[in-house]
């Protein structure tokens, strides 16, 4: 049987809130992580946005995506072989090519730091069948992005 647990403070979905499920993590890997922190973002480590003049004055964010891109599939990869840390320097990055799944990773960064506006709503699901979901709200967006600890991942 299937239980629910009602919270009387839970926030009233007006028509002007949209609401958004989103994943810790490509698989949820990061479930406990989000709970812990009480936030989430995208998976992307070293992202490095700059929101002081907003969003859309963001200089280098496809190199920054990339960056990011690369860290991640460098941290991710066995340490035996991984080889040597991606540069940092963001010129390594300018006339690299969009790999596969940059648009829909482009898509989930603009989500998060442009189009979600503080009230709106996100449901994020438990990867565990039955499992539980955080029900967030989004806050006003701080000027610069807060690096939230991700995985348990070590440099090697």
């Amino acid at each position: 049987m299937t239980t629910f647990k009602i919270d009387l403070k839970t926030k009233i979905i007006s028509s002007d809130t949209n609401v958004y499920l989103a994943r810790a993590g490509k698989q949820g890997h990061l479930f406990a992580q989000v709970l812990a922190e009480k936030a989430i973002g995208p998976d992307l480590p070293d992202l490095d946005l700059d929101l002081s003049k907003g969003f859309d004055e963001e200089k280098n964010l496809i190199a920054k995506i990339n960056r990011a891109r690369r860290l991640s599939r460098w941290i991710q990869s066995p340490v035996a072989s991984r080889g040597d840390k991606p540069p940092k320097s963001l010129g390594d990055y300018d006339n690299e090519k969009k790999r596969s799944g940059h648009a829909q990773i482009e898509g989930i960064v603009r989500t998060y730091f442009k189009d979600m506006k503080a009230g709106d709503v996100l449901v994020i699901p438990d990867p565990q069948l039955f499992g539980q979901a955080i029900l967030a709200e989004v806050l006003p967006l701080e000027k610069v992005a807060k690096a939230v600890p991700g995985a348990k991942r070590y440099d090697g």
